[in-house]
């Protein structure tokens, strides 16, 4: 930003743009599983009829995001155990920023899977 008295003297630049923006915590980042997966099925465990996102047992913002930067998510399934009608799993996200030794975020998502009542 340029600015000038009368006297066209004394001029200040300024970058407002300085330093690194953040554009999102955890709750933006756990928005993306979806974008980074494409929305697919990407836990495939045959012989259920529907899933749904059961929730978070945790959610940790380890460090902020800059605008731009690159992203990356992993993924391990934790655990799986039977629920009546079902299973529940547990899957550990990890979402990483380019050039940092921190993870942006670190997650368990909960998720169930059921049979129809009229599954065979």
């Amino acid at each position: 930003m340029q600015q000038d008295n009368d006297e066209g003297e004394g001029a200040v630049d300024q970058d407002l743009n300085a330093g690194p923006r953040v554009v999102a915590g955890s709750e933006g980042l756990h928005a993306l599983v979806g974008q980074f997966l494409g929305y697919s099925d990407w836990v495939e465990i045959d012989g259920f009829d529907y899933g749904v996102n059961y929730g978070c047992n945790r959610v940790r913002s380890t460090s902020p995001v800059p605008v731009g930067s690159r992203l990356r998510l992993g993924v391990t399934l934790a655990s799986v155990e039977d629920i009546p009608n079902g299973v529940q799993y547990v899957q550990q996200l990890r979402f990483e920023t380019a050039g940092s030794d921190r993870p942006a975020c670190v997650a368990e998502v909960v998720g169930r899977r059921y049979r129809s009542a009229n599954h065979v």
